[in-house]
């Protein structure tokens, strides 16, 4: 699956659900895609295989939270990067998450027309990982500009 393809998908990785986003290298231009479940099940792996042979990114990116958070939700990323990187031949990365989420509700928020509809979770997720991957683009361009 190791292509010539300048997308890169990121993902907001949750207990619940699961943020994507696509983004692309050369242009700098990142989207929210979807939100998927994810419970005690696990993730659907049907549906990021699908998202994986759709866009045939170049890397995939996954929001890691700081070692402070719950046991539980750092070993669940682990595992989930772990079944990606078996089910994807290119480079998987983890990249801060610092306060996304708190940061895709306030952005949500400000988009918002007033009186509009309450913003979902699902929204906040998948803008979430937009975010996620707008940060590591913009530290790839601030790395390339170093040398």
């Amino acid at each position: 699956m190791v292509n010539d393809s300048d997308k890169v998908l990121g993902f907001d990785y949750g207990l619940a659900r699961i943020g994507v986003a696509v983004g692309d290298v050369q242009t700098r231009i990142v989207q929210p895609l979807t939100t998927l479940a994810c419970g005690k099940g696990g993730p659907e792996w049907r549906r990021i295989e699908a998202l994986l042979q759709t866009w045939l990114p170049c890397r995939v990116v996954v929001g890691k939270p700081g070692d402070a958070s719950p046991p539980e939700l750092l070993h669940a990323l682990n595992r989930f990067v772990s079944g990606l990187r078996r089910r994807f031949d290119g480079p998987v990365e983890t990249a801060d998450e610092a306060w996304t989420s708190d940061d895709a509700y306030r952005l949500l928020k400000q988009r918002r027309i007033s009186g509009g509809a309450r913003i979902r979770k699902e929204e906040i997720d998948k803008t979430a990982a937009a975010l996620i991957l707008e940060n590591w683009l913009s530290q790839i361009e601030a790395a390339d500009g170093a040398t």
